[in-house]
């Protein structure tokens, strides 16, 4: 066999084997099917200004997180269904929530308890 035949047959074999490869990699991935489950949770964020708490009320879903930011000069603190939760805020300072269970809390501010708001989890 000349080295020309011999060429053209290794380089034949070569180009099959690669088609062959090509066709069990598409096959695989045509049968896969993938999911993405990640499932990210909302965050809302509540402002304390001028002695109030805007929006006062938030509808949110279970998981959700509630984010309360004092930009009142004035510390603030946050009180859920009468358990106090914060340690003071001082200003520009945050205090997050998540909440898990479904239902109505209502919460306060510890150090003005006529600042009302209220998240509703569904």
């Amino acid at each position: 066999m000349t080295n020309f035949k011999k060429y053209i047959l290794w380089a034949v074999s070569l180009v099959v084997l690669v088609l062959i490869i090509i066709s069990i990699v598409w096959v695989s991935n045509k049968n896969t099917i993938s999911v993405n489950t990640t499932i990210k949770n909302a965050i809302v964020n509540v402002s304390i200004k001028n002695f109030s708490f805007n929006p006062a009320q938030i509808n949110i879903k279970t998981g959700d997180k509630v984010v309360w930011v004092n930009q009142d000069s004035i510390p603030h603190s946050i009180v859920i269904n009468g358990i106090r939760k914060s340690e003071t805020l001082s200003l520009n300072a945050s205090f997050e929530q998540e909440f898990n269970i479904p239902g109505t809390y209502s919460y306060n501010c510890g150090i003005h308890p006529s600042m009302k708001g209220t998240v509703v989890v569904k």
